[in-house]
């Protein structure tokens, strides 16, 4: 898997949540992997599991086992 292809599971994953109403805070990338904050509200209403298991949860784990 390319740094391209999580970044592009990882936007996908915020325009969702971005359509549902909220912002991550500070999207950076650090080291090897992406580091935000997630709105509690987006937790809360379960935005933010549909948005991460739908458009990058699988990208993540197999970006984070790849490169442990």
């Amino acid at each position: 898997m390319t740094w391209d292809e999580y970044k592009s599971g990882f936007d996908a994953y915020r325009s969702c949540l971005e359509k549902a109403g909220f912002t991550l805070f500070a999207p950076t990338r650090k080291d090897y992997l992406m580091d935000f904050g997630v709105p509690a509200a987006a937790v809360d209403s379960g935005d933010d599991a549909r948005c991460y298991d739908y458009y990058w949860g699988q990208v993540d784990g197999k970006w984070q086992v790849d490169h442990d």
